[in-house]
C-alpha cells in the first residue's frame, strides 16, 4: 500500500468520523440532547467525555493541516495562485 492509499484511507477514516464520534459520545453523556444542545458542549470542562472530544479535535485539526499541505502541493503544479487559495482557506477555515 503506497502513502497515497494510507492518507486517502486516514482521510475517509476521519471524514467518516466527524460524524459518527458526537453521535457515539452521546451514550456516554446522560444528559446531551443532540437535537438541541451544540457539540461544543461535549468538550466543555462538566462533560464526562470532555477528553475524548478534546482529542478528537485535536486530530481533526492535524488532519486538517496536513491535507491543506497536501492540496496545496498537488495544485500549486497547475495554478500556484489557486494553490496559495486552497492552502488558506483549508488551513485557516478549519
Amino acid at each position: 500500500m503506497n502513502n497515497t492509499k494510507i492518507f486517502a484511507l486516514i482521510l475517509l477514516i476521519t471524514i467518516v468520523g466527524e460524524f459518527l464520534v458526537p453521535f457515539i459520545l452521546i451514550f456516554f453523556y446522560p444528559n446531551y440532547q443532540w437535537k438541541k444542545m451544540a457539540m461544543s458542549i461535549l468538550g466543555s470542562p462538566e462533560s464526562p467525555v470532555k477528553y475524548i472530544y478534546r482529542l478528537w479535535l485535536i486530530w481533526l485539526g492535524f488532519v486538517l493541516c496536513v491535507l491543506s499541505y497536501s492540496y496545496y502541493q498537488n495544485v500549486k503544479q497547475v495554478s500556484f495562485p489557486i494553490s496559495i487559495m486552497l492552502f488558506v482557506f483549508i488551513f485557516f477555515c478549519n
